[in-house]
């Protein structure tokens, strides 16, 4: 049995061993932070840690940060560039990707070790379909949302000091298929965790700050039979 907390924070050259790399206030969208996750466990708090003093006057746009799952398994799945011929409504398709399996799209199966890529081939499993349809999938699964902005004081004018931390609680997720009891927002190893800046701050005059996102998270006793990505080794 494995307990403990961890704190995981963006460090793009030593990983998360000491927090080093500050990200611009008004940095553009776009991951900003993603760790591979070694063992299973569950998200507890996210947020960020200020290290340049936030100021900002007269923001048109609060910046966004977003809480990602990358789960390994598709979570969407749309038409690729080719929809194929002989195809019927309740067909099901076998999703192809190198490394993953498992994975059949109306959607009935969400397979294992699959991630986003565009144009997937796909083996029509029932029904005419010439195999030429074509999916692109992601795995990638939203989990919550933190402004970059003081939630005391109005966008229009508002400053926040160096140190600052914001801090949320990861909200329970109850799609997952963890152990019972259901654990709060629990990850499966070899899942992903990051942070997004969804939307970029905009202002009409100046915006000027640096802060530092973190993870923490606790890891959990598990058997391999939860871990699809687990291995065993001799």
């Amino acid at each position: 049995m494995m307990y403990g907390e961890e704190l995981h924070i963006y460090n793009p050259t030593i990983t998360d061993a000491a927090l080093e790399t500050a990200i611009d206030l008004n940095a553009a969208t776009g991951v900003k932070y993603l760790r591979t996750i070694e063992l299973p466990g569950m998200v507890l708090y996210w947020g960020y840690r200020v290290t340049t003093a936030f100021a900002a006057s007269t923001t048109v746009t609060p910046g966004l940060l977003t809480l990602y799952r990358y789960t390994k398994t598709i979570q969407t799945a749309v038409l690729g560039n080719a929809g194929g011929t002989g195809y019927a409504v309740g067909d099901l398709l076998s999703v192809t990707q190198t490394g993953a399996s498992g994975g059949i799209i109306r959607v009935l199966n969400r397979g294992v070790n699959y991630n986003y890529e565009v144009n997937l081939a796909t083996v029509a499993l029932q029904g005419a379909g010439d195999n030429a349809f074509t999916v692109t999938i992601d795995d990638k699964k939203a989990i919550d949302t933190i402004t970059l902005a003081d939630p005391d004081t109005p966008l229009t004018a508002w400053a926040v000091p160096a140190g600052y931390l914001h801090v949320k609680k990861v909200p329970n997720d109850p799609g997952d298929t963890s152990p019972t009891p259901l654990p709060p927002a629990s990850y499966k190893a070899g899942e992903g965790l990051a942070i997004w800046v969804t939307t970029m701050l905009n202002g009409d005059v100046a915006e000027t700050g640096a802060y530092q996102p973190f993870i923490i998270v606790q890891n959990r006793g598990e058997n391999f039979a939860g871990q699809p990505l687990w291995v065993t080794v001799d």
